[in-house]
């Protein structure tokens, strides 16, 4: 039972890593996506970082990867449950801070 236990936490302990690990290269990798996208953009105009920030935080769901589901294979939980962590994480922590980035990076002017 000890040894169940501890291939159990062993198990848990992997896909913890794994999600800690996917949730940063996923916001790595739209932020790139986004940024190659609005190459242009930044060509003509600089300064142009916080649209990037807004668009690279704000952009992130995920939940096609999961709705499409995943082959049969053994580790298919291991990628279900990784991407529900990054769903969860983008709906959840990123909906409840985009708005204070938002006025971070675009202040409304004062009025007078």
């Amino acid at each position: 039972m000890l040894n169940t236990l501890l291939f159990l936490l062993t198990r848990f302990q992997a896909l913890v890593i794994a999600l800690l690990a996917a949730i940063p290269l996923s916001i790595l990798v739209r932020g790139l996506s986004v940024f190659l996208a609005t190459l242009p953009m930044h060509l003509r105009e600089a300064g142009r970082g916080g649209t990037l920030a807004l668009l690279t935080w704000g952009g992130l769901r995920g939940g096609i990867s999961v709705a499409l589901g995943l082959p049969n294979s053994p580790f298919r939980s291991a990628l279900l449950a990784v991407s529900y962590g990054v769903v969860m994480l983008t709906v959840v922590v990123q909906g409840l801070t985009i708005e204070r980035l938002t006025r971070y990076f675009h202040p409304k002017p004062a009025v007078e």
